[in-house]
């Protein structure tokens, strides 16, 4: 998955973002959920005045499930 495929993922009007607390002591990252295409994860972080993509790739199940729950 290219990052600039994935940062599609903001122009989804229903994406959700969570905080990934468990992966970063010096940062706050983010995960993202949201369709690209179909349904992709993305971890981030704001730096400056930009967002940085740290990964991504197709959203697992529980992430699926977070999503449409998201939608009802």
């Amino acid at each position: 998955m290219d990052f600039e495929t994935a940062a599609h993922v903001f122009l989804d009007p229903e994406h959700i973002e969570l905080p990934d607390e468990g992966h970063s002591d010096y940062e706050l990252r983010y995960k993202v959920i949201g369709m690209v295409k179909k349904l992709l994860l993305v971890i981030c972080t704001d730096r400056e005045d930009a967002t940085r993509i740290i990964s991504a790739r197709k959203a697992n199940e529980r992430e699926r499930g977070a999503y449409i729950g998201n939608r009802s």
